[in-house]
Parts: C-alpha cells; sequence; structure tokens
C-alpha cells in the first residue's frame, strides 16, 4: 500500500475530556500541612501556596521573574510563560508571549501569595541560588529557580507533587493501620490540578465569573464557567445550607410536615 488507510480514522472519534477534579479544602490543608512538617519537601510551600492563591498555569508560574512583581501596588504581571520543547536544537526551555490579549494580564497579589514570594526569597538567599542562576533567551531574575540557578521545568514540578503525595500516604497509610481506621488518602496531584483548585476556591468564595475569567486568562468564558459550574459535593452541600437558612417556605409551619395527612384520591383523581 502506498497510503495508510487508516491515517487520521482517530480524528472522527469523538472522546469525551476527562474530567480534572480539585483538591477538597481538606485535602488542600493536608497536602500544605505535610508539606510545610516535611524536611525533604518543605522548600517547596512557598512554590505551592503561591500556585494555590493565584491559579497561575504552570508555565506562568516559573515564568515569572522578580520584576513581574510589583510589591507596592501588590501586582503580578503576567507576560510570558516558559515551555520545554525542541525546535531543532534539543529539549531546552523558550520563552512564549501570551497568544491572546487575555494571557498578557495583570492580578492581585494576595497575602498569602506575597509572603510565599518573601520566603521564596529568603530561601534562595540561604541556599544560595542566585549565583549560579542562568538567563533563559537573555532573561534572569526568575522567581522560582532549582538549585543549578535554572528555572523549575513543569514535568519536574509534577514529579515534586508526585513524591509529596506518595510520601504523604505511605505516612497515613501506617499511621491509619496502627490506629486501626480508615487512610486519609490524597488524590493524585499535578500542578494544572493546583490551578483547578485555585479556581474551584475562588468561585466557592462567590467571585464573579468575568472577574475570575480575567485572573484565569480564560480568552473564553465558557470555559471559567466549566469549573464555575462544576462544584463540589462538599460546596454543594454548604450552598444547599445557605439556602435552608434563608426559609424557602417562611409559610408554611412544622406542623405540615408532621400532620397525619391522608390524601383523598376519589375526590383528587388527577393527582
Amino acid at each position: 500500500l502506498r497510503k495508510n488507510p487508516c491515517k487520521g480514522c482517530q480524528k472522527e472519534i469523538k472522546v469525551e475530556p476527562s474530567q480534572r477534579q480539585a483538591l477538597t479544602v481538606k485535602e488542600q490543608n493536608i497536602l500544605l500541612d505535610f508539606v510545610e512538617n516535611s524536611k525533604t519537601y518543605n522548600v517547596y510551600l512557598p512554590m505551592l501556596t503561591f500556585a494555590l492563591s493565584t491559579a497561575l498555569r504552570i508555565g506562568e508560574i516559573i515564568g515569572l521573574t522578580w520584576n513581574d512583581i510589583d510589591l507596592k501596588n501588590n501586582l503580578i504581571h503576567v507576560r510570558r510563560q516558559l515551555i520545554y520543547r525542541d525546535f531543532g536544537d534539543g529539549y531546552k526551555l523558550h520563552v512564549e508571549l501570551p497568544k491572546s490579549r487575555s494571557g498578557n494580564r495583570d492580578i492581585s497579589l494576595t497575602a498569602i501569595a506575597r509572603k510565599s514570594l518573601l520566603k521564596q526569597k529568603e530561601l534562595d538567599f540561604v541556599l544560595g541560588k542566585r549565583v549560579k542562576e542562568r538567563p533563559i533567551e537573555g532573561i534572569k531574575g526568575f522567581v522560582f529557580i532549582t538549585s543549578n540557578g535554572t528555572p523549575i521545568l513543569p514535568f519536574n514540578f509534577n514529579d515534586v507533587l508526585r513524591n509529596i503525595t506518595n510520601a504523604y500516604n505511605k505516612k497515613e497509610s501506617k499511621l491509619a493501620a496502627a490506629e486501626h481506621r480508615e487512610p486519609i488518602l490524597l488524590p493524585h496531584i499535578t500542578a494544572h490540578i493546583l490551578r483547578h483548585t485555585a479556581c474551584t476556591r475562588m468561585a466557592e468564595a462567590g467571585m464573579a465569573p468575568k472577574i475570575l475569567q480575567g485572573i484565569m486568562g480564560h480568552s473564553d468564558i465558557s470555559m471559567t464557567m466549566n469549573v464555575y459550574n462544576h462544584g463540589s459535593i462538599e460546596r454543594m452541600q454548604n450552598e444547599m445550607k445557605i439556602y435552608v437558612r434563608s426559609k424557602p417556605f417562611p409559610t408554611i409551619g412544622r406542623g405540615f410536615f408532621y400532620a397525619n395527612f391522608t390524601p383523598n384520591f376519589t375526590t383528587n383523581k388527577g393527582i
């Protein structure tokens, strides 16, 4: 055969995209508490808290420089992202500018994100990272770098998250067995799940969808609404409690629910 008859056939197959699950508040707190108290992984706490408080893409996080951080006006200027690609000269980090106006944005620097950045700067000084810093396509001063002075690669950060999750789950499983209870385990976590989690927390706090769209850098608000409308069971239950406290049936007394109510099927044939 001169031509593969199967070439392009997969394009006709429609596959439903997998639904990424955000961490619950409990899982998020477990993750941060474990990392904070870990002698092995506590150096990643600033980056984790920053990711969970900004909802930036991992490429945008590692592409941030200190010149993009406006501590005076509490703003983060998102102007680029770093991508790991092979453009004919081998795999390495490249600077990529935002493809749309929505990607080029300023977002608020929250108190938690600010504290994370200052802690990261302190760690870099203590560990001497800045001495070895190397530029990427002429740009220096990246916020999150390795001990070798280069920005953290996205897949390396995901490896760190996997190692953290495995370490916690192993420790928790042993503790639960000793205490004769079911372990409270963490699910699979990636950098994108951290972004999804941050977006979910913002939606749960009641942030307006249009503002959330701007923070996320979504060109299409339908992308934001997919996250906004995909609430967790925990969020649904909390919203229902608020609904019940609003007394939606103020004219119905308690007796309505406890009365010996027997419908008359003879006269109410349409029921």
